[in-house]
C-alpha cells in the first residue's frame, strides 16, 4: 500500500480508502469525471469570455464564441449517451 495526499491506495484490491470508507476505483472515476469535466467547461467559459472581452467581440462575436464552446460540450454529452446506449 502507498499513501498519496491522504489517500491510501491498495495495490492488490484496487480500492481507495478515504476516512475508513472503501470506494472502488471505477466508482471514484464515475463520480469525479462529470464533476471535473463540468469544472473544466466553466473554466473554459471564463477563458472564452475574457478572450471575447479583450477582443471587443460585441454581442454577435460573444454569441459565436459561446456557441462554439456549447457545441463542443454538446458533442461530449452526445458521445456519452451514444456509448451508454451501445453498451
Amino acid at each position: 500500500m502507498s499513501v498519496y495526499l491522504g489517500l491510501v491506495v491498495g495495490s492488490e484490491y484496487n480500492e481507495i480508502r478515504i476516512k475508513e470508507a472503501l470506494m472502488d476505483i471505477a466508482k471514484f472515476e464515475a463520480l469525479m469525471l462529470p464533476m471535473l469535466i463540468g469544472g473544466l467547461v466553466l473554466f473554459m467559459g471564463g477563458i472564452v469570455f475574457d478572450l471575447g472581452r479583450k477582443a471587443k467581440a460585441g454581442k454577435w462575436g460573444m454569441f459565436v464564441l459561446f456557441a462554439t464552446l456549447g457545441l463542443g460540450v454538446f458533442g461530449f454529452l452526445v458521445k456519452t449517451f451514444v456509448i451508454e446506449l451501445a453498451l
